[in-house]
């Protein structure tokens, strides 16, 4: 279900004044229950009708919205109650159009109260309210934060369950992308059609700190239409997992407006399908193919700052620790 753009087009051809408010239905052939308002500043608002038998609700701690409770009368019919959420900064008018879809969704089928689905919605983006990035993720972006959400989910999920989310650590300018007690992981993704040939892009990414083991863990993709996994796949099926557990979530959600992550953008980012050919991870140690500030030291002239360059992991079988989630293990030292 999505929202027509025109609804707002033809409502801002008839401003209302004083404290009218001019609406319309805003999915007609789906739900009569959510409209779409604007007010005699230009100011857009949701209205959702409120049955008899719930309470009033009143939501004041989301971030350029504001949801209250009001008695309105629509195309001269009977006095009613609505939610209104009205929005207050006009940045977050593509989040609103999403909230509206997903508001009428969960009214279809009338067994969830008007005020919990409410609720549910504003909880969901809330946190990503204020923080819409200008531009879309690059396709190379999507594609590493792809396969960071892969280890996260598929790797580390099932052996730490809600712990998993905290030792997401590059989003916060890690070491390295997952870091705990005794270990670090760097992720790299590629679609490159030469297999296992991944881009480092720091001199650091690959140096072990002292007395902790690195290990690279690196996926092979392919842009597959048909696939069901993409950018948003990921994301809902981690939230879905940490939406009991506050802490995970935050760390989850905080990690994904840092990289520059939202889902206001998620109709783009769904037309990236990968297919996962391949997932290995690999120990990194002195045969592993790397740039580090002592190979430097040792073989070339100081005063260089910066390293970029590509590994092919393609002949280096025996570096290979676990090539299946099912096979990897944490041991007891390496726990959080």
């Amino acid at each position: 279900m999505k929202l027509d753009d025109s609804v707002w087009e033809k409502l801002y051809l008839d401003i209302p004044d004083g404290d009218k408010i001019l609406a319309r239905c805003s999915f007609p052939l789906d739900s009569d229950k959510v409209f779409c308002a604007i007010d005699s500043e230009k100011r857009r608002h949701l209205l959702i009708h409120l049955p008899p038998s719930e309470k009033d609700y009143k939501d004041t701690h989301s971030r350029g919205l504001i949801a209250t409770t009001r008695e309105l009368i629509i195309n001269n019919g009977e006095m009613i109650r609505y939610i209104d959420i009205e929005c207050l900064d006009r940045f977050g008018y593509p989040i609103l159009d999403i909230m509206a879809a997903e508001i009428a969704e969960g009214l279809i089928n009338g067994s969830i109260q008007s005020a919990t689905v409410v609720n549910n919605v504003l909880a969901k983006w809330r946190r990503f309210w204020g923080n819409i990035p200008n531009n879309m993720l690059s396709k190379e972006e999507q594609i590493g934060l792809f396969a960071e959400l892969w280890f996260l989910l598929f790797w580390l999920f099932p052996h730490l369950g809600a712990r998993a989310a905290l030792t997401w650590r590059g989003p916060w300018g890690g070491n390295h992308d997952f870091e705990w007690q005794g270990s670090s992981v760097e992720v790299k993704g590629t679609c490159n059609s030469r297999g296992r040939i991944f881009e480092i892009n720091s001199i650091n990414q690959l140096e072990n700190s002292i007395n902790t083991p690195l290990n690279f863990f690196g996926v092979v993709l392919r842009e597959e239409v048909q696939s069901d996994f993409s950018l948003p796949f990921l994301v809902c099926k981690l939230q879905q997992n940490f939406e009991d557990l506050p802490d995970s979530l935050d760390m989850l959600e905080k990690g994904l407006i840092k990289i520059g992550y939202s889902p206001v953008h998620n109709e783009g980012y769904e037309k990236l399908r990968l297919r996962v050919v391949e997932q290995i991870l690999f120990d990194v140690n002195d045969k592993f193919p790397k740039i580090t500030k002592i190979s430097l030291a040792d073989g070339f002239m100081g005063g260089i700052e910066k390293v970029k360059y590509d590994i092919n992991l393609n002949t280096f079988n025996d570096l290979i620790i676990s090539s299946s989630p099912n096979e990897f293990r944490l041991s007891k030292e390496k726990s959080i």
